[in-house]
């Protein structure tokens, strides 16, 4: 058994070079940071599969400005013997799949919160003290508050022999939307439209087709659908109609007020949505994904008429690649 070393002393942060630009363009100066949290080198057990999962940590002004993470594409990695540890589907990791990684004292963090919560329920339950104010608990890999996005990839297990990952070279890309880049598209009174397709060229040019609904006006209007209805990608079909009639259900259930979309995205382009108030207040938190091609937003009260619907798009301009470089990674 080899010593453990915390990978986040044994691999130094390496600032990036600069964005990948156009031959004309001027190179930039490094704006973001990299460097490796925790290594976790898991192997099979029972039906276990084995991987060797890298937490990272991005800092920098470039990361700090960015919306968001949108892509890590690692194009290298091998261990100090020279085995390839780029996975056979080695594909870009997707913002879907990127998550904020969570160490064992976010977890106990987490757990004293938790239990705070429920020995407060507990006094009130027995008339001890006054109700008040739900404490907040924060999930660890989902709203968890840190200042460094910290995304994992996942490689092949290095040997069994190998003390260290020798080098890791890949792309990050970074998401900055605006209105001028196309990634930021807005729809006004979207609400006051329900059931009607949207048009628009900047989500057909992204082969993305965009409907609000509401269940009465899906059920009106669904018996005119004739052949759609048996179309997958069709907001008609019995995929979509399920999992509306389940999303309304469950928000009767949890007595909260749901705004409800078609949202058909094959390429994966749209990033999340926000349902905001004409002065732009987000009404609750964005929605990335949901059941095939519903989106459901689960709000306090229902949303206001006037409300508008931003889209965010992953078009080529609102991102920024930046190439990545590690070396010498110890291993657990």
């Amino acid at each position: 058994m080899k010593p453990y070393l915390p990978a986040a002393l044994s691999s130094l942060a390496v600032l990036l070079t600069s964005p990948v630009l156009g031959e004309e363009a001027q190179p930039k100066p490094a704006a973001i940071g990299v460097s490796v949290a925790e290594v976790i080198d898991i192997r099979a057990v029972g039906n276990q599969p084995s991987e060797c999962r890298l937490a990272l940590s991005l800092t920098g002004d470039a990361v700090a400005d960015a919306y968001s993470l949108h892509r890590i594409h690692v194009t290298k990695a091998v261990d100090e013997l020279g085995r390839d540890l780029t996975k056979p589907d080695n594909q870009p990791v997707q913002l879907a799949s990127v998550y904020n990684y969570a160490s064992a004292e976010d977890e106990q963090r987490r757990l004293a919160a938790v239990a705070a919560e429920v020995a407060r329920r507990r006094e009130i339950r027995e008339g001890m003290v006054a109700s008040s104010a739900p404490l907040p608990i924060t999930m660890p890999g989902r709203a968890l508050p840190s200042p460094t996005p910290r995304p994992v990839i996942s490689l092949r297990n290095p040997s069994r022999q190998s003390a260290t990952i020798k080098l890791i070279e890949g792309e990050i890309e970074l998401f900055r939307p605006t209105a001028d880049n196309g990634g930021t598209v807005l729809f006004p009174g979207i609400l006051g439209r329900p059931a009607e397709p949207v048009q628009d060229a900047a989500l057909a040019g992204a082969d993305v087709r965009l409907m609000y609904v509401t269940p009465e006006s899906y059920e009106a209007k669904r018996p005119e659908a004739g052949a759609d209805a048996k179309d997958p990608a069709s907001p008609w079909s019995d995929e979509f109609a399920n999992s509306l009639k389940s999303q309304v259900r469950q928000a009767s259930l949890t007595r909260r007020a749901g705004a409800y979309f078609f949202l058909h995205d094959p390429r994966h382009e749209v990033v999340d949505l926000d349902l905001q108030t004409p002065d732009g207040k987000s009404l609750g938190p964005r929605v990335g994904s949901g059941i095939g091609d519903l989106r459901a937003f689960s709000l306090g009260q229902p949303p206001p008429a006037n409300a508008q619907l931003v889209v965010h798009l992953a078009t080529p301009h609102a991102l920024t690649t930046y190439p990545f470089k590690l070396e010498n990674i110890a291993l657990p």
